[in-house]
């Protein structure tokens, strides 16, 4: 069962085949008179609608804490990766000189071929910078 606004009073009322119009509207237009049925319903109608207008205010509200809250959390975020990108531009960098060096110290030439000197010379390698 939904719900629509009449085109006259704008209350909600549960449609009938395809009525715009409410029956409290649709009997005045025609001439009827109320009844107090049709008056009790017409204030159930108004309450209705000052429920879901409070829903859907409500709702907005929600949203928008909501909202609040993420943006919050993304601030946050965002200032956690900022300190952590200042401190990784503050960390020392290997120079192309300095690489080169602890390459020849850790080459297996002068380590009688270990498996970890060929290792670390091989990553030291892999972090030359690109020509």
């Amino acid at each position: 069962m939904s719900l629509i606004l009449c085109s006259h009073c704008e209350l909600p009322f549960v449609p009938v085949s395809r009525n715009r119009v409410c029956l409290a509207c649709w009997k005045e237009n025609e001439g009827y008179d109320l009844t107090k049925a049709d008056e009790a319903h017409v204030r159930l109608a108004s309450a209705t609608k000052d429920l879901m207008d409070e829903n859907a205010r409500l709702k907005a509200a929600n949203s928008a804490a909501n909202n609040s809250t993420i943006t919050a959390e993304l601030q946050k975020k965002v200032n956690e990766l900022q300190a952590q990108l200042k401190s990784l531009q503050s960390a020392p960098s290997i120079t192309p000189d300095f690489l080169k060096s602890l390459i020849i110290l850790c080459h297996p030439d002068k380590h009688a071929n270990s498996t970890t000197a060929t290792e670390i010379t091989k990553k030291l390698i892999a972090m030359r910078p690109k020509k």
